[in-house]
């Protein structure tokens, strides 16, 4: 990555009538610096008769001189890792007074980013140059990755995850315009019980397509909400939806404590991009179902009926109770389900465990008996159930009830009538 060049002879005068010619050569990446450590050429106008010389240099004379063109003192700096000198003489050489000259040569890193920012020269990178020896790397901003071409680059689109209650979402590069070809994910998941609500800037602007369904062809921002499942599902009843154009969608309510946004732009067309705030409530079940005949009670601590607040039912006294002695053995027969009406639905869940079963002490159930009066029973789980919107209690009317005539009421069930089973 070094050397020495000399002409013929040196440092004795070199002879008339002589021509030579050097190739060097330094690793790619790297430039050649010459430093003379002398030249003493015949000097003429151009240096015609005798020269060192490069493609663009011809150098003859002695220091100081006022003829031909001496390079002087300061290293001189060729660019490129490849340099052709020659040297020649004519066939005079006055005097043999002319000593030739002697330089060194080296390989010099060329820092190619500072190189970038002179006139007519090309940036190497788009972003972020360093500089190493003999070459150079390029590197991106943050929320940059390098592209392939490992000059370019690219928003990245991690997304990411958003997992505290409240925070804001832009689309990448926000204000300014969306980069093609990304497909961003961004997953926003909080505790179960909260409820996620999007709020969309004024700002809002994705490509869409005029006079077309779908309208949301190229670019689009999807939000999907989602239900904690394994493996994860959607929410059903609540299909994905694709937002576009230059209509801010304002306020979203998503009823769902885990939303998906996907953002995707193809490589041609322009949005602007977009701006969102996303914020949470925790959810709010609203007044519990009351009884006929009983009451319900906060148990935890919240005393209101929201997310994980739980309430206790209660029958009004007296309560009716199980009759040891009245008790039989249909737990082989009995199969028993809650929280549906509908039979088909029904039996595809699992059927209640039957601890057992006590009927009415007044039940008549001898053969040939038609009277039905006390026809009901009581039946004791062998573990509890818990409550929901489709799993309530019914609380009995008390002793001695009496019910208006002339009043509408409704019964729902199935049993024995008119000798078939409905």
């Amino acid at each position: 990555m070094y050397g020495e060049v000399k002409s013929p002879l040196y440092p004795k005068p070199y002879p008339a009538a002589v021509y030579e010619e050097w190739e060097l050569t330094v690793p790619t990446g790297y430039w050649i610096q010459l430093t003379f450590t002398h030249l003493d050429i015949e000097p003429s106008d151009d240096c015609y008769y005798d020269s060192l010389m490069k493609v663009l240099w011809k150098f003859c004379g002695q220091a100081n001189s006022a003829n031909g063109n001496h390079p002087g003192n300061q290293p001189i700096l060729a660019p490129g890792s490849r340099l052709h000198l020659i040297f020649q003489a004519d066939e005079s050489n006055p005097g043999l007074h002319n000593l030739g000259f002697s330089v060194f040569y080296q390989a010099v890193d060329v820092d190619e980013c500072a190189e970038a920012g002179k006139p007519g020269k090309t940036d190497p990178c788009a972003q972020i140059c360093l500089n190493t020896l003999g070459s150079y790397f390029c590197s991106c901003h943050h929320g940059y990755d390098l592209r392939a071409d490992q000059r370019t680059c690219t928003h990245n689109c991690h997304g990411g995850e958003f997992r505290e209650l409240q925070g804001t979402l832009t689309s990448p590069g926000y204000p300014e315009p969306s980069p093609h070809g990304l497909q961003c994910v961004y997953n926003i998941t909080v505790e179960q019980g909260f409820l996620i609500t999007l709020n969309f800037s004024q700002d809002f602007h994705i490509e869409h397509i005029h006079n077309h369904q779908p309208s949301c062809l190229y670019h689009w921002l999807q939000y999907i909400m989602m239900y904690f499942h394994l493996p994860p599902v959607t929410i059903p009843g609540r299909a994905p939806q694709k937002l576009c154009g230059g209509d801010s969608p304002g306020l979203i309510h998503t009823d769902s404590h885990w939303v998906l946004l996907e953002y995707h732009t193809d490589w041609a067309g322009l949005s602007r991009g977009w701006r969102l705030q996303y914020t949470t409530q925790i959810t709010d079940c609203g007044d519990p179902v009351s009884l006929l005949n009983g009451n319900f009670t906060f148990v935890s601590d919240v005393r209101s009926n929201q997310y994980l607040s739980v309430i206790e039912y209660r029958c009004n006294e007296p309560y009716y109770s199980f009759d040891k002695n009245q008790a039989v053995d249909l737990s082989k027969f009995l199969q028993l389900y809650v929280g549906n009406n509908d039979v088909h639905q029904l039996v595809k869940s699992p059927s209640l465990e039957v601890a057992s079963v006590h009927v009415y002490p007044q039940f008549n159930d001898r053969p040939g008996n038609s009277n039905y009066d006390n026809d009901v029973a009581l039946i004791k789980l062998v573990h509890p159930i818990t409550f929901s919107e489709d799993v309530m209690p019914l609380c009995l009317p008390p002793r001695n009830s009496q019910y208006p005539t002339d009043t509408l009421g409704t019964v729902s069930g199935f049993g024995i009538k008119e000798g078939s089973i409905n």
